[in-house]
């Protein structure tokens, strides 16, 4: 009787286990679904955008279009393996995108750099997602009015912090909605970018949104889990 109560046990703990590798690779390739329906989108809106500068700006399009170039490779990379970056190289991606952007939308969007510390490791794609939501959600989302994004890293007591804020329409945390009870369109990312930084670091994300103010979000990852 004993043998057959192990028995079972072992069986119930390899089907958990089983359960929970389901569900981490559902949420992979949700992940990857979304970045291959979004690409399309942002590519052409961002060749579209260079197009109109080309002529009379040849350099500042060249150099966009290298910074078009990063973004696409990093995204490849984050679909193709998923292994863990520097977080440096992570934030070569941010600027790139950022760059972009900031050409689309002009003036409205400013971007803050506070780096004090890049070394440690983070999932590629795992922050960028975030400067998106803050900038395609948050600032741009406040019309001509335009804002800022504070990109922080900082080096606490047993953790790497990475801060991204911004100034923009933020949401209700309670209810995940923005003006005008407007559901979040930013919530399906916050998601994956938390279960990917759980499950490759052991970190955790941190939301903090106030409608009107802005949102922070917060990532803290393990000294010990990031060698």
């Amino acid at each position: 009787m004993a043998f057959c109560v192990i028995d079972d046990l072992t069986d119930q703990k390899r089907q958990e286990e089983r359960l929970q590798e389901m569900e981490a690779e559902w949420k992979e390739n949700q992940m990857r679904a979304c970045f291959s329906l979004a690409m399309p989108h942002f590519l052409c809106n961002a060749l579209g955008s260079i197009q109109e500068i080309l002529l009379e700006h040849p350099r500042y399009a060249s150099s966009l279009i290298g910074d078009l170039i990063v973004h696409l490779r990093g995204c490849i990379q984050a679909v193709r393996n998923g292994s863990l970056i520097s977080f440096h190289q992570e934030l070569d991606q941010i600027k790139a995108y950022v760059n972009i952007e900031k050409m689309r939308f002009g003036g409205k969007l400013k971007v803050c750099y506070d780096i004090e510390t890049d070394g440690f490791s983070v999932p590629p794609l795992s922050i960028q997602p975030l400067v998106e939501n803050a900038i395609c959600h948050g600032i741009f989302g406040r019309g001509t009015a335009g804002g800022m994004v504070t990109i922080r890293t900082r080096e606490k007591q047993g953790f790497w912090m990475t801060e991204i804020a911004d100034d923009g329409i933020g949401f209700h945390m309670d209810t995940g909605k923005g003006q005008a009870g407007r559901p979040c369109p930013c919530s399906t990312t916050q998601e994956s970018v938390m279960f990917r930084i759980e499950k490759a670091v052991h970190g955790t994300v941190q939301i903090e949104s106030t409608v009107g103010i802005g949102t922070r979000v917060t990532v803290l990852i393990p000294k010990e889990k990031n060698v």
